[in-house]
Formats: C-alpha cells, structure tokens, sequence
C-alpha cells in the first residue's frame, strides 16, 4: 500500500515506524508534522495571544495556508495514497484530507495522539476526519472517548550482557527529571550502588548544573540507551505530571523485563502495570526501595507480559491499517 505519514521528528521515533511499515511491502511518504505558530490549539495559550490570533487570522484558516501552501510545492502530495497515518496532527487540517480524496476518495485515515489533549487541542477539527483514532494517555481515552494505546517497543538484536549498574535512566530534562535523578543518584552514592544516569542538557546551560556526573550535553542514540538499559537491573523513569501515559522508556524496559521505578502515579489504573515488576516513588521526595532494586524477578509473576507483547511494533502498527 501506499501510506502517507505525518509525524513529528521527535527523538526520531517515526523512523521505526516506516521501517517496519516498509519491511512488511508497504511504500511510505513520510511527511513532518509541526505545531504551526501562535496555534490557538494550545489550551494554556494566553488570552491575549488568541485575541492577536483571531484579529488577524480568520480561525482555521492557517492551517489551511499552510497545506496549500505545501501542497503547491511538494508533488508528494499530489499522489494516491490508501493510508493516512497520523500521529499527533498537530498540523492536520480537513483541506489536507480533501485534497488527498481527490486522489483516492475511499482513503483511510487513522490517527494516533502521543501527547494529552489537555495540553494541545489534537482532537479539533479531527474526530470526523479518522476512521481510526487512538491515545497513549490513559485520561483522554476515557473523556475523549477513543481508544487507549501505548507506544511500542522494537524487538532488538543485542546480545544480553553481564548486569553493570543497578539503575539507569537515559533522557532529556524536563518536568523537573535532573532535581528528582539528583536526589536518588545521592542515595545510591551513599550505598555504593553502580548507576547510570545521562541527563542531557543543553551545552550554554549545562553551567547550571551542580552535579556534573549525571548531565552530559551528548545526545544518545537509541541503540546506546538500550544498551545501557540491558546491563542494569532496573530502569529509573520520570513522567510529565501533564500527561497520564507512558513514556517510551517504561514500554521499553518492560519488554526487556527489566524493573522499573517511576515517578509516573497513574501507572497503576493501566493494563501493563505489575507491582512485580513496577515500584512508584514520590517525585518531590523520591526515596528509593534498595531491596527492590536486589529482588530477582521470576517472569512467570510478571502478570503484563501479554499486554507487552501487543505492544510490539509488528503488531501495534497493525491497529493503524
């Protein structure tokens, strides 16, 4: 089939998609999907900024521009495609789906939101438009009415190494991840525990941060974090408060049965949860649970493993085709 993707470029996590959707014969056009300027999608948005917006735009209308506009110079657009793939849509406006059913009026739509509704309006002007619509936050499934759905997990060739650290945690700063690894990377220290934590930082602001050992302004490849993740016993990870779904990294560390500790409270309304294998700890005060950390996990208590397995990308991208 011939799919057109439209998907943000963030930590590269379309890119398994079209390789696993390319693997099994199908042709993808992929396509970056962008939060367009002073969008009045965003529900924080300031009330003055959506007074400037409005006065000077016609509402709907920018995003309207901005495909005739693509459209105009990018004759990938002007093709047939049986799929569009969305995720996020941040972008996605009706004219796009109409100019694309010029081609091909029996097309199917499907649209998968990897962010909260809370947040960013993903929902407007796009529940008509999908024949297919999912979310990997837990909340808006339920007050939005659609589908709940992790993110995936890539089946890897990595050779299963000897264990090197107790914990690690690759990933970003933000929502405060850096003060909450901080506070358990002083507690391990205090234990002798072999950790791993690579915050990365932006390098003009990495003078700010006091301890030096666990922020680095070196950005790691995928491969270099599950890398990291396969010789540690546990896999630390921190949410955004704004969100109620799972962060990668947790998908990830689950399918290779490691432990996790998380910051993430909602964690325990979703099918994957386990306390077998999932510890939740406070992020304003994160007291770490060493015996959790020792404790042997035997994998016939782990009662998720079926739902992890859904979650692989051969059989997650099914749910959008």
């Amino acid at each position: 089939m011939n799919i057109l993707l439209l998907a943000p470029t963030y930590q590269d996590l379309y890119k398994p998609i079209i390789e696993e959707l390319e693997k099994i014969g199908h042709h993808v056009t992929f396509i970056e999907d962008i939060v367009l300027p002073y969008s009045f999608l965003y529900k924080n948005k300031k009330t003055w900024k959506k007074r400037v917006y409005e006065k000077i735009f016609t509402v709907g209308k920018v995003p309207e521009r901005y495909w005739e506009k693509m459209i105009a110079k990018s004759p990938l657009l002007n093709q047939f495609y049986e799929v569009l793939f969305c995720i996020n849509g941040a972008s996605f406006h009706p004219f796009l789906l109409k100019h694309l059913q010029r081609y091909n009026p029996n097309i199917r739509t499907s649209l998968y939101i990897w962010d909260t509704c809370r947040y960013f309006d993903f929902m407007y002007q796009k529940r008509e438009c999908f024949d297919k619509i999912y979310t990997f936050d837990y909340k808006d499934s339920l007050e939005q009415n659609i589908n709940y759905l992790p993110f995936y997990w890539c089946p890897l060739e990595i050779k299963e190494k000897e264990t090197k650290y107790a914990i690690s945690i690759v990933g970003s700063d933000h929502d405060g991840r850096y003060n909450i690894v901080k506070k358990i990377a002083k507690q391990l220290r205090t234990q002798n525990i072999p950790f791993c934590f690579r915050i990365v930082v932006s390098p003009n602001k990495i003078s700010k941060y006091q301890d030096t050992e666990i922020v680095t302004t070196q950005k790691l490849s995928l491969q270099e974090t599950l890398s990291i993740m396969m010789v540690s016993e546990c896999v630390l990870d921190t949410d955004r408060e704004s969100q109620t779904g799972t962060t990668p990294r947790l998908i990830w560390a689950l399918a290779l049965g490691k432990k996790v500790i998380t910051t993430n409270t909602n964690i325990k309304e979703l099918p994957l949860y386990t306390p077998k294998q999932i510890q939740i700890i406070d992020r304003k005060s994160p007291i770490i649970d060493f015996d959790f950390i020792k404790r042997n996990v035997d994998k016939h208590e782990i009662t998720a493993t079926e739902y992890v397995k859904q979650l692989c990308i051969t059989e997650w991208i099914q749910n959008f085709l």
